[in-house]
């Protein structure tokens, strides 16, 4: 099921990621993020887990261990606390990181890993914001070509709202047990940013080091964003078991990490506020793009985030 021997050297970083079936848009976009992981090296080891179609198989094309099938509800969700607790049991790095299967990461990750580890935090939990591009099209695999398509794609890449969590860095002693949050569903990324504070787990924000780009794509497959993050039965799921949205609590870290290695506390609240414009912005998305006949958030709703 995994390589896990003593002879390995032990890498810095052991990502994890659960796929969608690698078919269609899924399938380039999901290929092209395993591509620039496996470009980082030795020093990151890489696993995949799920049953959908080639995500074994993908496992196999880029090295990565195949921590196998997770547990789902009735309609075929797989849940949160299987996912860590496979990782957990086979992470051999000094970090763990969950990441979205569609999150193209570049060398700047392993410099902002290598940096928090030299801070003297006894345990931290590190987020970023992730620049949005359109991408239709195979990245290279060649390295320098890579390096000259990371620059063009500074040029036409759009900052995400504070709100949007593609990828979570972490103690490898932290989350070993979280509650069972249901998978690609609103609400439990808060969670995760709020237990680390209420913890006393320094939450840091990594936005001005790594380049977490996030390739745009369609929400056919859950019924569109609306119902996947806000109004959805499954959304609402973690909402209850996550105790909350917390969506203004969960939004932003309470340190940065700067571009001259100083990691300096900072006012979540205040950037929240600064970033409010981007927030409505994407609720205005959610109702705009939402199924016919699936129902606007009432005022009470939006109150209640």
């Amino acid at each position: 099921m995994n390589r896990t021997t003593d002879d390995l050297p032990r890498p810095l970083i052991s990502l994890f990621a659960l796929p969608k079936p690698f078919t269609g848009e899924s399938r380039l976009l999901q290929e092209n993020a395993l591509s620039s992981w496996s470009q980082l090296g030795h020093e990151v080891q890489l696993m995949l887990a799920g049953d959908d179609e080639g995500v074994e198989q993908a496992a196999s094309k880029y090295g990565a261990d195949y921590l196998g099938p997770l547990r789902k509800n009735e309609q075929g969700t797989p849940f949160v606390d299987h996912l860590f607790e496979l990782a957990h049991g086979n992470a051999r790095g000094e970090l763990l990181l969950y990441t979205n299967a569609d999150i193209l990461f570049f060398p700047d990750l392993l410099e902002a890993a290598r940096d928090l580890t030299q801070q003297g935090l006894r345990e931290f939990l590190a987020i970023g914001r992730r620049w949005d591009l359109d991408v239709h099209e195979r990245v290279p695999r060649d390295a320098s070509d890579w390096k000259d398509w990371h620059e063009n794609a500074r040029l036409d890449r759009e900052l995400a709202p504070m709100v949007c969590k593609d990828y979570f860095l972490f103690s490898r002693q932290l989350y070993s047990q979280v509650p069972n949050f249901l998978v690609g569903r609103g609400n439990w990324d808060n969670w995760m940013v709020y237990q680390a504070k209420t913890s006393g787990v320094p939450v840091v924000d990594l936005t001005k080091w790594v380049t977490a780009i996030h390739q745009n794509h369609g929400y056919g497959h859950s019924g569109g964003r609306l119902a996947t993050y806000v109004t959805g039965s499954e959304a609402r799921h973690n909402e209850r078991v996550g105790g909350g949205r917390h969506v203004i609590s969960g939004a932003g870290a309470n340190w940065e990490l700067t571009r001259d290695r100083q990691l300096n506390q900072i006012r979540p609240h205040w950037r929240f506020v600064r970033d409010l414009p981007k927030f409505f912005g994407l609720l205005k998305s959610f109702m705009q793009r939402s199924p016919k006949g699936l129902r606007s958030l009432s005022s009470k709703e939006v109150n209640t985030l």
